[in-house]
């Protein structure tokens, strides 16, 4: 049995083949309609719609979570249903009809979730790790870039809405844009299968906007510079940010990507090659690696937070420490113990359910080659030292770099003496 079967290519259905026997049903509905596809006036558009409508299949239907729910990202709207496969096509009905014939009457609804909407969004501009990740964005892409709307930006864009916008959007931008149908189970027979794609083609709109219309915007960072950002909540101390251009999901192949994560793992990790030791040793507390900006925006980053006293010594220590890494080869007996643990990694994901969905639903909707566990298997192979090297040498260009200095007006900072470091 294939992992991953095509039922329909229009409407877009895929059935995913879990490993494990269960009666459950994993069932989603995939828009590229997030944040960064709303309109410029209607920042946070489709997050109170996701609300809007999760709250009316609530109230309506009796689902309730973690049956049914939603979610925004910058690229994605999902909606998401659980059911058993004896009551699959009258909760598919329920579902489908909530989202694609929604009940657009309930105002007060609307003011109510607008309001958790406000609440949810402040409470995460008042995280200072979210007001960092907000500063960055706002001072790394150019202005016209969709990825520089911050949680600040949609506060002030919901003072925009009214029932009636968010009526037209649904009518005229969301719900005709057109959707990934994505389900997941265990042997699910032929006449189930057909009924629900029955069920689906009955519900869905007519008329629908090709998905390929809807392409992920690039993003391109700027050249080399030194940039700091005064946050007056911080008491002490500086938060470095190295973001280098990395590889985005679109552009990389999986070799690449599998690559930049095992480097990662290498350079700030328990291994032989880590910053680390050479960081604990000034006592500084970690080193964190993540891909900052999200999969789309091909980005790389090391974080830090350090006092005013270890801050150039930090950025000697990555800079010399990357230089390193440059011109050596990571030890093959070492490397192959790291894929042959991605390998046991990947056997694991592949016998359990959530994981298996969760991994295919993935590439699924990122619309990339599905990579089983052979395919993963195989692309394992092509990870070598002289491959990581080459990783290394394309990522961590200084050249690229974008440093990013956070901290509060008290401390002053030398970028002149930092930029003789990083040029060194």
């Amino acid at each position: 049995m294939l992992d991953v079967e095509q039922i329909s290519k229009k409407p877009l259905i895929y059935l995913i083949n879990l490993s494990q026997k269960t009666e459950r049903v994993y069932f989603d509905i995939f828009y590229r309609r997030g944040h960064i596809f709303d309109p410029p006036a209607l920042k946070g558009a489709t997050h109170i719609l996701e609300h809007y409508l999760i709250g009316c299949l609530t109230k309506n239907t009796g689902f309730s979570s973690p049956q049914i729910g939603g979610t925004v990202s910058n690229e994605f709207a999902n909606f998401y249903m659980a059911s058993d496969k004896s009551q699959l096509a009258p909760h598919l009905k329920k579902f489908l009809e909530g989202i694609f014939k929604a009940d657009l009457s309930k105002q007060e609804l609307f003011k109510s979730e607008l309001k958790v909407i406000e609440n949810e969004l402040a409470e995460k501009e008042n995280d200072i790790e979210q007001q960092i990740f907000n500063a960055i964005s706002k001072n790394l892409f150019l202005k016209n870039c969709p990825y520089n709307v911050t949680g600040i930006d949609k506060i002030e864009c919901l003072k925009n809405f009214n029932f009636n916008k968010i009526r037209r959007f649904y009518n005229e931008a969301f719900i005709v844009s057109e959707p990934m149908f994505i389900f997941g189970a265990y042997k699910l027979n032929k006449k189930l299968i057909n009924e629900a794609e029955k069920i689906i083609r009955d519900y869905l709109p007519t008329s629908l906007k090709s998905i390929d219309y809807l392409k992920f915007p690039k993003c391109v960072l700027p050249p080399f510079c030194i940039k700091e950002i005064i946050n007056p909540r911080l008491k002490e101390g500086v938060y470095l940010v190295f973001l280098f251009p990395g590889f985005s999901i679109q552009d990389a192949d999986m070799a690449l990507r599998i690559g930049l994560n095992i480097v990662s793992k290498i350079i700030v990790g328990d291994t032989p090659l880590s910053l680390v030791t050479k960081t604990r040793r000034e006592g500084i507390y970690k080193v964190d690696y993540e891909n900052l900006m999200g999969q789309h925006t091909g980005t790389a980053s090391f974080a830090s937070f350090v006092n005013q006293g270890q801050l150039l010594t930090l950025i000697r220590i990555i800079k010399e420490h990357l230089d390193e890494l440059k011109s050596q080869l990571i030890n093959e007996k070492y490397l192959n113990k790291i894929i042959s643990e991605k390998k046991e990694k990947q056997r694991l994901v592949w016998r359990d359910n959530i994981q298996k969905y969760n991994w295919i639903v993935d590439d699924l909707k990122n619309l990339q080659p599905i990579s089983d566990i052979n395919y993963y298997m195989k692309t394992l192979k092509a990870i070598t030292p002289e491959f990581l090297r080459s990783i290394i040498n394309n990522v961590f260009d200084w050249r690229k770099l974008n440093l990013f200095l956070i901290h509060n007006q008290k401390i002053s900072i030398n970028k002149e003496e930092i930029k003789k470091i990083i040029t060194s």
